[in-house]
């Protein structure tokens, strides 16, 4: 979940998408888990949370985040930073990327 994404304002696609990976490269098991999605934009201001998120690939631990609005054109354009919160059926709980956060870019329309 390295890459940075971007979205334009007013636009409700495309999904964001990237894999949970542990420290060691290895992917968690997400059988059962529940996933949850979260971004905040630079202001503070939490556009996200905590949003469902549905597993794309189970053996590489893909999941996917579906806008199901589209970002308001009062979201200001910039940077957020998103986290991908699993509850394992265990109830254990991790967050993704271990180190850093996702890079999420805001752009303006023309």
């Amino acid at each position: 979940m390295s890459l940075p994404y971007t979205i334009k304002k007013g636009a409700s696609g495309p999904p964001f998408q990237g894999h949970c990976k542990e420290p060691d490269g290895t992917y968690p098991n997400l059988t059962g888990a529940t996933i949850k999605f979260r971004l905040r934009h630079e202001n503070g201001t939490l556009l996200v949370n905590d949003a469902a998120m549905t597993v794309v690939d189970l053996p590489t631990a893909e999941v996917k985040f579906d806008w199901n609005t589209a970002t308001p054109e009062s979201t200001p354009a910039g940077r957020c930073r998103g986290e991908v919160e699993v509850v394992f059926s265990s109830g254990k709980k991790q967050v993704y990327p271990s180190r850093g956060h996702i890079e999420v870019f805001i752009l303006e329309r023309v």
